[in-house]
């Protein structure tokens, strides 16, 4: 591919057949003859910086944008060239130059940043600067902080550049939507005239949609300017105007975003059933703020419960007592057993249900389940840590003592059996082997078991903390293990 290298006017400068790779290389090596000692040189096409040759730390964007136009099988391409000069009273080659910014330390810069001398003629070593340690604006000079350029590329990386350069930048449009597409919070550093002005409102909305809070309140009235926010963030319809909550477009694009919205739309929508389906099929919660028919409305019970369990506590007190609405909430969410009505904690397939969802909601059964064993072992298989919520005599009972400690979640399972269990060498082991740190909860007289020991300590090494002085000394020495392994 030909590629014509012109200048901004449009004369042509020189041009060069290219192809890939390193495309970068051959268009330097093109200018590098035309180029006289101090001058640097950018590329761009007709709108944008392509690339800086002093600024930017590699050609990777240069060299993309040209292959995608090779591969686009272009024959012919001008690509637009605009040359400066640097200012260096060390009279280092452009590349030398280059080299030197390029490795610029902190220090250095700091230094450099702190001199009062420091002026926009030497602007590329600015620059550098800046996108090296963007802090150090804070150093510059009231000069520099003057220069509409320097600021211009400062306000783009460095939030507290705009609120620390000249007061005459904070009306300066172009300065202020450049620091709020870095960050939307400059848009507290911009001129009360500005603070006015819907671009420069869309544009901090757009990068953070909660400024909708802060701006100006006719604005909070505005169709655009709040839907780009909702749009982003459907919760921000709390700070709409109270009109605008009643408009359906709005509150539906809100809750379409977040069913949270549904919180802050006017009333006539939270009793609207296709709003609220649309709200809690993203929220099941939002059936919280539902209308109280709604709230005894099967379906729309039972769809909020498709999405979150716990949504049955907002359910009527009526539906509350409806048995199909009680196990798909227990289906979901085992713990809703715990809202459930004292009368439908006694229906089997209810408890089984929640506890097969989630073992330990077996601690909100009555007690008749916690001494059936098929609901304890259905419990246990889920979550482990359910055994602590068995009756008495099955926390006794081989199986379950067994069935848990091998269980997800079951590491505690000696704590809450008996001591006979706690002194069965082979049940201690087999919890050890499971969780080292079981080993807090065997006998006395196991943890002097040299066999048990170190198997809890192969599992979990500080399981020797839970072992005497004396004990824990003989088999450090022993096996030659780290004397602070313990700790």
């Amino acid at each position: 591919m030909q590629v014509f290298i012109n200048r901004l006017s449009g004369n042509v400068l020189c041009n060069v057949i290219v192809k890939p790779p390193n495309i970068s290389n051959q268009l330097f090596n093109a200018v590098r003859p035309i180029l006289k000692h101090g001058e640097t040189f950018s590329y761009c096409d007709n709108s944008k910086i392509i690339y800086n040759h002093l600024i930017d730390d590699n050609t990777v964007k240069l060299e993309n944008y040209i292959t995608n136009i090779y591969n686009n099988f272009e024959k012919q391409y001008i690509l637009y060239i605009i040359i400066e000069k640097y200012n260096d009273n060390q009279y280092r080659s452009l590349e030398e130059y280059k080299k030197y910014l390029e490795n610029l330390s902190y220090y250095e810069c700091e230094v450099i940043a702190r001199q009062p001398c420091l002026s926009s003629d030497n602007k590329y070593l600015i620059f550098k600067i800046l996108k090296k340690y963007k802090e150090l604006f804070l150093l510059f000079n009231d000069e520099l902080k003057n220069d509409r350029e320097i600021v211009l590329a400062a306000v783009k990386t460095y939030l507290k550049a705009l609120k620390n350069s000249s007061k005459k930048f904070n009306n300066d449009k172009e300065i202020v939507l450049a620091a709020i597409n870095n960050d939307s919070c400059a848009y507290y550093d911009a001129s009360d005239e500005l603070k006015k002005d819907k671009e420069v409102v869309l544009a901090a909305i757009e990068n953070y949609p909660q400024m909708l809070s802060v701006v100006p309140e006719e604005f909070k009235n505005d169709r655009d300017v709040v839907l780009a926010a909702i749009n982003k963030n459907g919760m921000i319809l709390e700070y709409a105007s109270e009109e605008l909550k009643k408009e359906e477009d709005i509150v539906l694009a809100a809750i379409q975003n977040s069913g949270y919205a549904l919180k802050y739309a006017d009333e006539e929508f939270k009793k609207d059933k296709k709003m609220v389906l649309i709200a809690i099929d993203k929220c099941g919660g939002m059936l919280e703020v539902a209308s109280n028919e709604l709230k005894n409305d099967k379906e729309t019970v039972l769809r909020a419960i498709k999405t979150s369990g716990i949504a049955f506590i907002h359910a009527s007190e009526e539906l509350k007592k409806d048995k199909d609405v009680a196990l798909a909430a227990v289906t979901k969410n085992g713990e809703v057993l715990k809202y459930i009505p004292e009368e439908l904690k006694k229906n089997r397939n209810i408890v089984l249900a929640a506890i097969t969802q989630s073992g330990i909601a077996l601690q909100h059964s009555p007690e008749e389940f916690k001494k059936d064993i098929e609901i304890v072992h259905a419990a246990i298989n889920n979550n482990g840590s359910a055994f602590m919520y068995a009756s008495e005599e099955l926390r006794n009972n081989y199986e379950t003592v067994l069935l848990a400690i091998n269980s997800k979640y079951g590491g505690k399972t000696l704590k809450y059996t008996s001591e006979k269990f706690q002194n069965d060498k082979d049940m201690v082991l087999k919890a050890v082997k499971r969780d080292g740190d079981s080993l807090q909860y065997a006998s006395n007289n196991l943890k002097t078991d040299e066999e048990i020991i170190m198997c809890a300590y192969y599992n979990y090494k500080r399981s020797l903390k839970h072992v005497s002085k004396e004990v824990r000394e003989k088999i450090i020495s022993k096996y030659r293990l780290d004397k602070y392994c313990w700790l």
